[in-house]
């Protein structure tokens, strides 16, 4: 469907632009485009403030954050953590630590996966060799990315603080405080990770939220926790309504921000799922399709 008929009998006083990093802002080579950013200061300089609302831990946003040159509070962790960049007034929603010490326990009888906690400015692993590991499979030929692609990768990925903690009980003992999220990676057959969800389910009901942004993975969040909830509390800081809200994003996790906002919009590369809950659907990220929706928007 064309915007302009989508658009029709809406509110277009747009105030703030939320967006997704990953399959949404950059490429799958994830590099950032010159178109892209170029519509993103068309929006800035058309009065809209401009964000980044993403499940990434915030050193690992930070640097596209930066890059866009949002003007309103980035939110990262999926919604548990806020921070204003100018400022360094930062609000974060924490998942209960002893919910959390349950949860990776649960998953050590898996022996496919993987579990990383967030923290404001850390991540524990449970296991050794991080940063090694994830080198390895990033730098061993035939490449993934190009050489720049890799390089980025690297900066968001590997060069951000994590601590290697060795096994699950290691990793529990190490939780002195509340953490932001549970990120449990099922590397074994499938069926496992729907397994565990429904484990999760089963333990906690509705005293947890769960979220992912990949097939292999469930994030895991105190009750109430997400982006759109981060979105929520950004606007109300601005004096903004929902109906003034546009967020753009691809995935699973994009879902609730896509439905929370005036306008939601489903990127090309997003799974029907997505797309079905989106007023619209512009081009994949390879595309350019952030682009050529804002185009078509300030047009």
């Amino acid at each position: 469907m064309e915007l302009n008929r989508v658009l029709e009998g809406r509110n277009r006083d747009f105030k703030l632009l939320v967006l997704d990093i990953d399959g949404t802002i950059i490429t799958n080579d994830r590099r950032l485009t010159r178109r892209t950013i170029e519509a993103i200061q068309r929006v800035k300089a058309a009065g809209i403030k401009v964000t980044v609302a993403t499940g990434r831990q915030h050193p690992s946003a930070v640097h596209i954050a930066r890059a866009i040159g949002i003007n309103a509070p980035l939110i990262s962790s999926d919604g548990s953590m806020i921070q204003d960049l100018s400022t360094g007034e930062t609000e974060i929603y924490p998942l209960d630590k002893e919910k959390a010490k349950r949860a990776v326990k649960m998953a050590e009888k898996y022996k496919g996966f993987r579990v990383e906690v967030f923290f404001e400015k850390t991540r524990y692993h449970a296991g050794e060799g991080y940063k090694r590991r994830l080198l390895k499979k990033y730098l061993t030929p035939p490449l993934r990315h190009s050489i720049l692609g890799t390089l980025y990768y690297i900066r968001d990925f590997v060069c951000v603080p994590v601590e290697d903690k060795g096994d699950i009980d290691r990793t529990i003992a190490a939780i002195q405080e509340d953490p932001l999220k549970l990120a449990v990676y099922g590397y074994g057959p499938p069926e496992e990770l729907v397994r565990y969800r429904q484990e999760l389910s089963d333990e906690f009901g509705s005293e947890i939220s769960m979220t992912t942004a990949l097939t292999h993975c469930v994030d895991v969040l105190e009750k109430g926790v997400s982006k759109a909830q981060g979105i929520a509390v950004v606007a109300e800081k601005l004096g903004i309504s929902s109906e003034q809200v546009i967020t753009v994003g691809d995935n699973l996790n994009d879902i609730e921000m896509i439905q929370y906002a005036g306008l939601g919009v489903a990127m090309g590369n997003a799974s029907q799922q997505v797309k079905e809950k989106a007023d619209y659907v512009t081009a994949t990220n390879e595309e350019e399709g952030l682009a050529q929706f804002l185009e078509k928007l300030l047009a």
